[in-house]
């Protein structure tokens, strides 16, 4: 993702045009991705395991991991997202609220500089802003951070997704079409071959069972009436 394009990220938030795509819709608390990675999370024996959700957005994902558990550092490129998710954190209930922090700026430098050791590293619908060659780093410096049997849950926007329509591929890739939107003029992955991108991970150090790859949708998730698609997988640090 180019700095130009998180930009604009930044600009619709500021506006208040946006509040994250998953408002209102059936994946805002959670998703069965999610769910994966917290049924796995309840199989270590960590107390308030760490977790870094990368692209967080509303926050509302964060404040699921905390209430389930987990101590949460919520890394968010928009300044104007990561105070909207600092005033929200004020909001929910005291015994668990404490369990959150968040962080704005670039993630790939957070990741280098200052960030501590967490079990997991989570990110939902937003490495398919990211090229390979971005995607390989993020996965070097998570590995760096975790323990032994670290894990890594990643989803991407998957083929037949509302957004792909609205767009012009610009290129064909192992893993499916880039394709740059006539809406937002920002450039995302829709994958069609999972496979690709289970081996980019596993290349990183991390074991992928078939398993552990998961497509689901979430209705309205874009544009009403339409349906967002996505695959996620789910990595062990080896």
């Amino acid at each position: 993702m180019t700095i130009q394009e998180a930009e604009r990220f930044d600009i619709v938030w500021k506006k208040g045009k946006y509040d994250g795509f998953s408002s209102g819709t059936n994946g805002e608390v959670t998703t069965p991705f999610l769910e994966l990675l917290l049924g796995t999370l309840q199989t270590y024996s960590a107390r308030l395991p760490h977790v870094i959700e990368g692209g967080a957005g509303s926050g509302n994902h964060s404040f699921t991991l905390a209430r389930r558990g987990c101590r949460v550092t919520s890394v968010e490129y928009s300044g104007a997202a990561a105070d909207k998710i600092k005033a929200r954190k004020q909001a929910q209930p005291c015994s668990y609220r404490d369990r959150i922090t968040v962080v704005q700026g670039d993630l790939l430098g957070y990741l280098q500089n200052g960030a501590e050791s967490a079990l997991a590293f989570y990110a939902n619908s937003v490495l398919h802003f990211f090229s390979a060659d971005e995607r390989a780093e993020l996965y070097e410096r998570v590995r760096g951070l975790q323990p032994a049997r670290g894990l890594i849950a990643v989803s991407f926007k998957a083929e037949g997704d509302a957004l792909q329509s609205r767009g012009d591929v610009i290129e064909e890739i192992e893993a499916g079409v880039l394709v740059k939107s006539r809406e937002d003029d920002i450039t995302r992955l829709f994958v069609r071959n999972p496979g690709a991108l289970a081996r980019e991970i596993e290349q990183a150090g991390y074991l992928v069972p078939d398993s552990a790859i998961h497509q689901w949708e979430v209705q309205g998730y874009n544009h009403q009436g339409e349906a967002g698609k996505f695959v996620g997988f789910l990595g062990v640090k080896r």
